[in-house]
């Protein structure tokens, strides 16, 4: 499994750094994952988009994100850059809270080493 980044027509793109514009991503490795083409394993990343803060409301922020629904998309739009398409392995709502994060990215792996399997 690969995580993808769709360059926009400026040839622009962005590895998902965490943190910026209410994003914050989760790296996982799994051992299981296929192999990546230099022979190592390949990581899986799950995004978890963040609700605004209180600054951000306050002055009728608006969020910059958008995830399309039944997808692992997201469109962030950068007024004046443009619009960015990502993709993840994994993506995670405003709504999502940290038992959800939990079972969507960690809770295979941990299961996984509880059962003696290398991870």
């Amino acid at each position: 499994e690969h995580t993808h980044v769709r360059h926009n027509s400026a040839g622009k793109s962005n590895g998902g750094g965490g943190g910026v514009g209410g994003v914050g991503g989760v790296g996982t490795h799994d051992n299981n994952a296929a192999s990546g083409r230099d022979g190592g394993e390949n990581i899986r990343v799950a995004l978890r988009l963040r609700p605004q803060n209180e600054l951000e409301n306050s002055k009728r922020g608006r969020s910059c994100v958008d995830i399309h629904k039944g997808s692992t998309k997201i469109t962030v739009d950068a007024p004046l850059e443009g619009e960015y398409d990502f993709s993840f392995d994994r993506v995670l709502g405003e709504r999502a809270g940290q038992s959800d994060v939990y079972d969507a990215v960690v809770a295979g792996l941990a299961q996984k080493a509880m059962d003696g399997l290398d991870t």
